[in-house]
């Protein structure tokens, strides 16, 4: 389950842009976690930059989905992808964006799984308990490709 550039089309400089986000994109991810079966993923794709940043959507788990990893969006990898604008103006070129990745870890019954950041095929080093953390996938640390590919990730 994935969305692309959520907006709440609040102007980014509005004083509730921030908190009206953030409460839009808690909403998605309480809502995938009524429709994604126990280990499912739920993604939200970000663009770089504020106010974007500033949704803090690494901290937005759930006592059901955990924050797994976050990479870097390339629209390359999803040739039918077209961006509008939020008033559905298309847009030739999308600036640097980011898609954060949740997996669904219990159920409402107590069914519960481990969490296994492997399974994602990225380890991003973070645990799940710093709501401040900021991801930068285009810096990982690593010398190498991590072989994460977002385009074949099974959902």
């Amino acid at each position: 389950m994935s969305w692309a550039f959520p907006h709440t089309r609040t102007p980014n400089r509005d004083v509730n842009c921030i908190p009206e986000h953030r409460n839009l994109l808690r909403t998605y991810i309480d809502e995938a976690a009524k429709m994604l079966k126990l280990g499912g993923k739920a993604l939200i794709t970000v663009k770089e930059g504020y106010p974007y940043n500033s949704w803090d959507v690494a901290g937005l788990k759930t006592k059901y989905v955990e924050y797994m990893a976050c990479e870097p969006f390339f629209p390359k990898d999803f040739p039918e992808y077209t961006h509008v604008t939020t008033i559905g103006a298309p847009i030739t070129e999308i600036t640097p964006a980011t898609t954060h990745v949740f997996k669904k870890v219990a159920e409402p019954d107590g069914t519960t799984m481990d969490m296994d950041t492997s399974t994602v095929g990225v380890d991003v080093g973070y645990t799940g308990t710093d709501a401040g953390f900021e991801c930068d996938p285009f810096d990982d640390g690593l010398d190498t490709n991590d072989g994460f590919d977002m385009a074949s990730m099974e959902i």
